[in-house]
């Protein structure tokens, strides 16, 4: 009868022991892929960019990446490619794109997690960008040595608008026009 009540007992504290890490464990689950379903545009409201501070410069091979956190982007993958192009223009230079192969920037749907002060700001403990949602990845690739273009390539995620293509690529010619100076 006492090793029973000393199994049982045993038993009790494992689950009390367990029992937080498999709620913390689904509570992360559960925040993770929220925005997923809670993802709606509010016309009403501007749809604004923010820098994070997390990204890298690879100066070695002269490759620069930046992240991004969009509050309020809009579902339609069209009109979220013309901002999100429209933005790039307003804040990349021609002499900047030249300076980088590739320049890539991803952007990510603000959340609860992932705050636009994502670097001061951790409410979900220590995460890393990829344990969030992005939306658009933009490439840049940079030739000026003959043709003078940059080839832009760009991808939406594809849980969320349901593109399962991959990457689209355009050719830039006309440089000068396309960023600003």
């Amino acid at each position: 009868m006492k090793y029973n009540t000393i199994k049982a007992i045993v038993f009790f504290l494992f689950g009390l022991l367990v029992l937080p890490f498999i709620l913390i464990f689904f509570l992360c689950l559960y925040l993770s892929y929220s925005d997923l379903n809670s993802y709606d545009y509010d016309k009403s409201k501007p749809t604004e960019f923010f820098k994070a501070k997390e990204g890298w410069i690879d100066l070695a091979r002269s490759m620069k990446y930046e992240n991004f956190v969009i509050s309020n982007p809009p579902n339609d993958s069209a009109l979220l490619r013309k901002m999100v192009e429209e933005y790039n223009q307003r804040t990349i230079s021609l002499d900047t794109i030249k300076k980088y192969f590739p320049y890539e920037r991803t952007f990510y749907l603000e959340s609860k997690c992932l705050p636009r002060n994502y670097k001061e700001v951790k409410p979900c403990g220590e995460q890393d960008f990829r344990d969030h949602l992005w939306i658009m990845e933009t490439h840049y690739y940079p030739f000026f040595r003959n043709n003078d273009y940059i080839d832009y390539s760009y991808r939406f995620n594809s849980e969320t608008f349901g593109d399962t293509t991959g990457f689209k690529s355009i050719k830039i010619e006309n440089t000068n026009l396309y960023f600003k100076d």
